[in-house]
């Protein structure tokens, strides 16, 4: 009898690292929920998270009969998996496994450490780049959003998270004296933010993963992911962040 599996089989091939995890995610919860097991094709980043080495071993098709969630998805959904009912009873399971690898905090602490350790870190993270060229779907948070968020922690020990420092240098001169990364490595930054005990994120899968992998309980994110006018078009997008985080001004 072959073996029954979920898998996600473009694991890798579409979205950036924050995308990638929704899709893990999703896999978690479909496997916990219906009792099977997890073969999933090799991953660039398997080693950086808390992951079984034994679900990167993907069997061939002559062994294994996999139940592929890209298959059941909505064609304009099939890599998003913005959508936390697919795991949320899951949650915490979920959390273990997307937990960064210890020789991965090992590498943060060795290069953040004089920050970590004077505790109540901030994290603040500033995503631009690509969105400046999908205005119809992404909307930028502003200097405002950001300032405001600040002030409610009134935290003075930030982190700066971006992919764009010269905006943050001209545009967030509140932020005089915050450390900046500058990390070639994604699962880095990500670590690095699952160390930070308040979160200002952007309307971005890589932030909201560093905020849920924290486990803090002192979130602000954008109101809006995408546009109001996409939010009215599709009310499941409800489901795509924790009814505790605070929706910034």
């Amino acid at each position: 009898m072959r073996e029954r599996a979920v898998t996600f089989s473009t694991l890798g091939l579409e979205g950036r690292l924050g995308n990638q995890l929704w899709q893990i995610a999703a896999v978690i919860g479909r496997s916990l929920e219906r009792g099977l097991p997890i073969r999933l094709p090799p991953w660039a980043y398997a080693d950086a998270f808390s992951l079984p080495s034994s679900w990167f071993a993907l069997p061939g098709q002559d062994d294994v009969e996999v139940y592929d969630l890209v298959d059941y998805l909505v064609p304009a959904n099939k890599f998003v998996m913005q959508d936390i009912r697919l795991w949320w009873r899951f949650e915490q399971q979920v959390r273990e496994y997307l937990t960064p690898a210890k020789h991965v905090l090992d590498e943060v602490d060795a290069l953040y450490g004089d920050v970590l350790e004077r505790g109540d870190v901030t994290a603040v993270h500033v995503r631009r780049g690509d969105y400046l060229h999908y205005p119809h779907v992404y909307p930028l948070p502003t200097a405002d959003y950001y300032r405001t968020a600040i002030e409610r922690f009134g935290s003075s020990n930030i982190i700066v998270f971006t992919d764009d420092p010269e905006w943050v240098s001209s545009n967030l001169t509140f932020l005089e004296g915050a450390r900046m990364t500058c990390w070639p490595a994604a699962f880095l930054d990500l670590a690095c933010m699952t160390r930070c005990s308040r979160l200002v994120i952007a309307n971005s899968s890589f932030s909201w993963w560093g905020a849920f992998l924290s486990g803090s309980t002192e979130i602000v994110r954008p109101r809006y992911w995408y546009t109001p006018e996409i939010h009215a078009r599709d009310p499941a997008l409800v489901w795509l962040v924790p009814d505790h985080w605070t929706p910034g001004d």
